[in-house]
């Protein structure tokens, strides 16, 4: 496979998994070895590692604030 070709079915595989996560997984389901579908699947990895940290950033802004409301407040 062709650079272009990987950066196609990688940049497919990343957005399906963000926006259609059920054709995604009808797409790949049965089709494993074929070297289009895994450069889908590491799209879908790239997409899933970004969700999850804007999970954590997103959990750390509420802490942060949720701090900030709490530290000048007495602990009686």
């Amino acid at each position: 496979m062709d650079e272009q070709t990987y950066i196609k079915r990688f940049n497919q595989g990343y957005q399906l998994a963000k926006h259609e996560p059920a054709l995604f997984a009808q797409i790949t389901k049965g089709n494993e070895d074929k070297q289009g579908i895994i450069a889908m699947k590491e799209g879908a990895k790239q997409a899933e590692r970004e969700q999850f940290r804007e999970r954590l950033q997103s959990v750390y802004l509420k802490n942060a604030k949720q701090k900030d409301k709490n530290k000048g407040k007495d602990l009686d």
